[in-house]
């Protein structure tokens, strides 16, 4: 999927710690993937399917020893912009809905 810079946003993340081995980075976007002992491997498949589901797209690059950049896009209008809300949906789009709640 390619879009046009008009059309998205773009989002870069870049480190510079120890970056990722070569023969891991293919496996980071596999569910169940982990590289921690506490880790689920659910994190980046999910953040993934996020992106993908509204439009976008994920990417990770990295160099062993220098550091790791994720870099994300969006597009900066959605399919969903169009969907015609119901007045239930409305109100909670209304400025009643933002307000502090009394006690």
């Amino acid at each position: 999927l390619m879009v046009s810079m008009a059309e998205s946003a773009a989002i870069s993340i870049q480190d510079s710690g120890c970056g990722i081995p070569q023969d891991l980075s293919g496996k980071l976007f596999e569910p169940f993937f982990t590289t921690k002992q506490t880790g689920t491997g659910l994190g980046l498949v999910s953040c993934k399917s996020i992106v993908e589901e509204h439009g976008g797209h994920i990417g990770i690059t990295s160099t062993f020893g220098k550091g790791t950049t994720i870099k994300l896009c969006l597009p900066k209008e959605s399919e969903f912009a169009s969907i015609q809300l119901d007045s239930k949906e409305k109100t909670l789009e209304s400025d009643e809905f933002c307000k502090p709640a009394r006690i």
